[in-house]
Formats: structure tokens, sequence, C-alpha cells
């Protein structure tokens, strides 16, 4: 009886397996399909097939980060913050997670959601806050996005104090010329609004003028 069992759970559990593996196929293929059609600019082909690959697979996090870009393309801001809002919960892999919050405030920017957007900045803010270690290849991008965050959220005192209290004489060159530079940028960021920062900041993440989304 026990030896019946097993080989029933064995069973079981390879149908399964198998499943799985199937599912993992399709999705890859799918996938891969919209990656062709994204490349060509067919957002919205693009778009449908990635709905396939995560029907098939949805916690893979690389569709639904093309899946957000191909939306925020077709200017679709809504929907690609909740698209990129799912890849964020589904990437803990992510070594960009203080820059993952503000873009993400940033397309809800977009969106006309201004709650949504604030709250996102403030998750910026507290992460790097709340000993978040930044990987070191992005340290200064991740802390060049926190300032931002700041600056989205118009918190200039606290960002002018921050960067009153560190101690740069201690370093020697270039380092001391590198932190000096980041904090010139930081301070920057404070001469716009709220507004003109999100047009600047959000226009490298667009189309270039000659590029036309394609239906087919």
């Amino acid at each position: 009886m026990n030896k019946l069992i097993f080989i029933c759970l064995f069973l079981f559990y390879g149908l399964i397996s198998y499943s799985q593996a199937k599912d993992t196929i399709r999705a890859k293929s799918f996938a891969d399909s919209a990656w062709k059609a994204y490349q060509k600019y067919y957002f919205r082909k693009s778009i449908k097939l990635l709905d396939s690959a995560i029907s098939y697979d949805p916690t893979n996090s690389f569709s639904y980060h093309l899946k957000a870009e191909a939306q925020w393309f077709l200017c679709d801001y809504a929907d690609a913050a909740e698209t990129y809002k799912r890849m964020i919960s589904l990437d803990n892999g992510n070594l960009l997670k203080v820059s993952a919050y503000v873009f993400l405030g940033m397309l809800y920017g977009k969106a006309g959601m201004p709650v949504q957007a604030t709250a996102q900045y403030v998750s910026a803010v507290k992460l790097w806050e709340g000993g978040y270690v930044p990987h070191k290849q992005f340290k200064t991008v991740e802390e060049l996005d926190y300032f931002l965050a700041l600056a989205f959220l118009e918190e200039k005192t606290k960002a002018m104090k921050i960067i009153s209290e560190r101690n740069l004489d201690s370093l020697t060159y270039p380092r001391r010329h590198e932190l000096e530079r980041l904090h010139e940028r930081c301070l920057l960021l404070f001469d716009k609004t709220p507004k003109e920062l999100l047009e600047e900041s959000f226009k490298e993440y667009m189309l270039s003028g000659d590029i036309k989304p394609l239906e087919e």
C-alpha cells in the first residue's frame, strides 16, 4: 500500500514538473516574440504577446519590465505604473531598488496620480535612510536618485543639511572631486519645480522624436 502511494505521488509530481516545464517553454516563446515586436516598435503587439507569456509564467520579472516599457512608450502611464509596480514586487535581485521606487513615482506622476507618486518617493527615501546598502557599482546612481526623490518632495533644506554635514577634507583626489561634483548635481535638482523636474528627468526614458510606435 505504501509503495502504491509512493508511486502515485511520484507520478503526480512528475506530471506537475512536466506541465511547469511546458509552461516555461511557452512563456519563453511568447516573450521572445514580444521582444522582436518591441524592437520593431510594435508595442501593442508586444504587450499582447507579453500578456500570454505572463499567463504561463506570472513570476518572470522581465516580462513585466518589457511590458511596462511598451506601455509608457504608448503614453499609457497609469497601466505602465501598475505593471512596473508588479515587476518591483517580483524582482528580489534588483540592484537598483531606490532608483526603481523613484522611477515608479515618475510613472505615477506622468499618469497624473500625485498621491501615488509621492508615496513612491517617500518609499525611496525611507529605504535609503533605513540602512540600505546599494550595490557598489551603482552607489552613485542610487544616491543621485535618492536626492532626486528629495527634490520631488521639495526637501531642499534636508538635502543641504546632509551635504553640509559630510566631511570631504579627509578625502583625497579623485574621490573628493567626484563627491563635490555629485553634490553640485544633487543641489541643482532643487532649482526646478517638481513638474519641471519630472518632465526633464523622464525625457531619457522616451522614444527619440523620429521614432513612432507602429500598428500591425
